[in-house]
């Protein structure tokens, strides 16, 4: 599985549509982490989201722990990749 591909100031959340900014506390999925399409959190796949969005569905925990799951003991990186 890929990583998202997210571009700062250009993709945007796969919730709330807004544009994903630098600064701002998002979170990226892999394509295929989600593969049932009738899955609600399937829209998260190759994606990004706001983490406050992300929060604010019934679902969106669940989606951040198997995303941390997926990720192993390295976690959830943030940062700027150079």
């Amino acid at each position: 599985m890929d990583m998202a591909l997210i571009l700062l100031g250009r993709s945007t959340c796969r919730i709330c549509g807004k544009t994903l900014n630098e600064g701002e506390d998002v979170v990226a999925f892999p394509s295929g982490l989600f593969p049932d399409s009738g899955d609600k959190k399937w829209v998260l796949n190759d994606a990004g989201a706001h983490r406050a969005c992300l929060l604010s569905q019934p679902w969106g925990e669940q989606a951040i722990q198997l995303l941390e799951g997926f990720l192993g003991p390295a976690g959830l990186c943030v940062g700027d990749v150079d």
